[in-house]
């Protein structure tokens, strides 16, 4: 408790700065799964539909937030470039 509690304090506009990407991510991860859920055919297999906007969308905007964090990671000092791994983490 000390440690996050100290952070809380010391970095409290990073802490929710990335707060907010999280928790957009994460919405924007709901969504994608639902529409993926939406696309099923009536086998139940998910079509692969390049050309539907929505998903695009999503995928877009997420990548958008994610080149985003990862600018703010190198900025603060962060070696970490990969943006899998960003995701990941940040998903944690």
């Amino acid at each position: 408790m000390p440690k996050i509690r100290q952070a809380i304090f010391s970095h409290p506009v990073s802490l929710f700065w990335y707060g907010n990407r999280r928790l957009e991510i994460e919405l924007l991860m709901l969504k994608y799964r639902n529409r993926r859920e939406q696309c099923k055919g009536v086998d139940g297999v998910v079509k692969l539909n390049e050309s539907d906007s929505i998903q695009n969308s999503i995928i877009i905007r997420m990548n958008h937030i994610v080149r985003e964090i990862r600018q703010r990671m190198i900025e603060e000092g962060s070696c970490v470039n990969d943006l899998k791994e960003i995701i990941e983490r940040i998903l944690m």
